[in-house]
């Protein structure tokens, strides 16, 4: 693991990217390739996605990007796809991340890193919360159907897992060693 990219935050909960500019520009670039080639809507949260990819990259060795539908990153014996939750504030232990369940059954990768990322100021977060095997998603995940209420009042449009971030595994060392 680069510690000079990283460093934990203050609950020892999260670890938190220290986002450089190099960082930024690479996810930008990526972020325009993908909408280039995929020729879609941008979006300004998938930016905040790239970016978290790009940081999992500067921090966590071993890895090759993939950049592919299945999974971001490969390495370790595992296909690592990055989920990143934007906020508007920090993330807290009572917080929890979903996934569409589709992307769950369809995607080939192993594990999922957790991220959640926001806009202060003129500066850019990235918090890793955790990570998961796609085994436990499906042990542990709570399953919510299409038409669930969630939070305020918002209706799922389609299946999702929800898994809190409490269950996650924290223990970078696993993805670092």
């Amino acid at each position: 693991m680069n510690l000079s990219y990283c460093f934990y935050d203050e609950n020892k909960w999260f670890l938190k990217a220290n986002i450089t500019k190099e960082m930024v520009s690479l996810a930008n670039e990526r972020y325009l390739t993908f909408h280039q080639n995929k020729n879609t809507v941008i979006k300004k949260d998938k930016l905040y996605a790239f970016l978290s990819e790009v940081c999992f990259e500067y921090i966590f060795d071993g890895f090759r990007y993939a950049g592919g539908y299945n999974y971001d990153y490969v390495g370790k014996d595992m296909q690592i796809d990055i989920k990143t939750t934007m906020l508007k504030v920090r993330p807290l232990l009572d917080f929890s991340a979903k996934i569409l369940a589709y992307s769950v059954k369809m995607q080939n990768n192993s594990h999922y890193v957790f991220s959640s990322a926001y806009k202060q100021g003129d500066y850019h977060r990235v918090y890793f919360c955790g990570f998961i095997s796609k085994k436990d998603v499906l042990k542990y995940g709570n399953f919510l159907k299409k038409g669930t209420i969630i939070g305020k009042g918002v209706s799922l449009r389609v299946d999702n897992y929800e898994v809190p971030y409490k269950i996650l595994d924290r223990d970078w060392e696993k993805l670092s060693g």
